[in-house]
């Protein structure tokens, strides 16, 4: 035997749940889009901060550097009294701070150096400031803002997501309308009876199925769809 039923009209729910379905993709995709746009801006993030953390500790180097000869001069000028005692002391607590700052300068560079390892997925190795192309910049924040209503991956999945929705609501609305089928079935037996060695059947079926009333159930789960 085989049987064969094929729908014909379903309140056009087929149609809105792969209408639905395929906005949900195009969300997932921007939300894709998201993501590697949060992963470039981390590893764009790390390597600037590396090579301004290296900048920071070459210019507090300098200034330790500086003020150790300050301090050596201010010791020349003292032996020479030229100086007080108080003059080297200043000498001596700008050298001890300018010291601590660089330390914790290096300190900052190696904790930058171990996010970009985290990120980018090996050590930095002679990183330098990379150019500016500063043409790809909006011109103004209007411009901006017009891109970014076009292109921000999160207001393109959100309008996505409105659009599954307004679909979702469409497809619960359609279990209010008929549902038309046909169906069609062919058999055969042998050695159905003493009378026949074989029996044969088909027929073709159209079937229509009218919802009159559920308690209100479909209707609820639209408004709440709209809600949604």
């Amino acid at each position: 035997s085989i049987s064969v039923r094929q729908p014909l009209f379903n309140g056009f729910r087929t149609t809105n749940e792969v209408y639905e379905a395929e906005a949900s993709v195009k969300a997932g995709r921007e939300n894709l889009r998201l993501v590697e746009a949060n992963t470039l801006l981390e590893a764009v993030s790390a390597y600037v901060d590396v090579v301004s953390a290296q900048a920071v500790v070459r210019i507090r180097e300098n200034n330790v550097r500086v003020l150790s000869e300050e301090l050596h001069a201010a010791k020349t000028r003292r032996a020479v009294r030229e100086v007080t005692r108080t003059d080297v002391a200043q000498a001596q607590a700008r050298l001890s701070g300018a010291v601590s700052t660089a330390d914790l300068a290096r300190a900052d560079l190696k904790k930058a150096r171990a996010m970009y390892q985290r990120v980018i997925g090996h050590e930095p190795s002679n990183l330098q400031m990379p150019p500016l192309h500063l043409k790809q910049l909006p011109n103004s924040l209007e411009e901006a803002w017009r891109a970014a209503e076009r292109q921000n991956p999160s207001v393109g999945s959100a309008l996505h997501r409105e659009e599954a929705a307004r679909y979702a609501v469409d497809k619960i609305r359609g279990e209010l309308l008929p549902e038309v089928n046909l169906e069609a079935n062919w058999g055969v037996r042998e050695n159905a009876n003493a009378f026949y060695e074989e029996q044969e059947q088909a027929s073709i079926t159209g079937r229509v199925n009218i919802p009159l009333y559920d308690g209100g159930d479909t209707r609820a789960r639209v408004r709440q769809a709209k809600q949604i």
